[in-house]
């Protein structure tokens, strides 16, 4: 319904989309079948792939530990070889597709990413902390915010030692937020074991998934965002954090 407000909407498998068009696959990697993402009698169009990370290429023993699974992530990413022009959300990933599935720089074109209208400095902190306290219990006084998972790149556990490590009058003064599924079974995971016996498990808040309403109240109340992240193909929490601040 949003992509109709801009123009004409139609399905990958409609006979009647225009053949004088540019075809544009927006993610590749998406689990459909490739004759649907890129229909056979559309081929000969001029065609527009978005990458928005290879994040699998670059970590594939713990993304991809299946054989499997590897062969349907190279195959697809054919379309980005097929393409003639790459969009990427960031620099990153642009360096990526030139070094790692050897994509020509000339081809590559950085869009980069933003977030909605929602992320947005509070009318006062004051007022999204009682926003937020009708939604969750959360330590009083100032809080460290971190918004993460449970893909090990996002490096939770080394936010939690690092916590661990701070001289204690400062957690005391700041507790630390994480916010994200970090467990397939168990929202928490290992962590919450984790930061027992570190000794922290009292200043560490584990929130599990939160709502997009709560997500944008816990940006705006808490004193500190923090990403600790190794790999990122973008990094949205970053510009969600940033929007807290700014004005866009």
């Amino acid at each position: 319904e949003r992509f109709g407000e801009a123009g004409e909407v139609a399905y990958s498998d409609d006979t009647g989309l225009p053949r004088d068009a540019v075809y544009h696959v927006p993610s590749p990697l998406e689990p459909s079948p490739l004759a649907r993402i890129w229909p056979r009698r559309l081929r000969s169009q001029p065609l527009v792939v978005t990458l928005h990370d290879l994040i699998p290429a670059v970590y594939p023993k713990e993304n991809m530990p299946d054989a499997g699974v590897r062969r349907a992530y190279w195959a697809r990413l054919e379309l980005a070889r097929h393409a003639d022009l790459v969009l990427n959300v960031s620099q990153a990933t642009a360096r990526d597709a030139v070094r790692r599935l050897g994509l020509r720089p000339e081809r590559m074109v950085v869009t980069g990413g933003g977030v909605t209208d929602d992320f947005r400095p509070p009318a006062s902190v004051d007022g999204a902390r009682e926003s937020l306290a009708r939604l969750r219990a959360l330590p009083d006084g100032d809080y460290v915010l971190f918004t993460g998972g449970m893909d090990f790149r996002k490096n939770t556990s080394g936010l939690l030692t690092a916590y661990a490590g701070l001289p204690e009058d400062l957690r005391e003064r700041f507790a630390l937020v994480v916010v994200g599924r970090l467990g397939r079974d168990d929202p928490h995971g290992a962590f919450r074991e984790q930061a027992e016996s570190l000794g922290i498990s009292e200043r560490v808040v584990l929130t599990g998934h939160v709502s997009d309403e709560e997500l944008v109240l816990l940006y705006q109340a808490s004193s500190l965002f923090v990403f600790p992240s190794h790999y990122e193909g973008f990094g949205l929490p970053v510009i969600e954090a940033l929007h807290r601040l700014h004005e866009a």
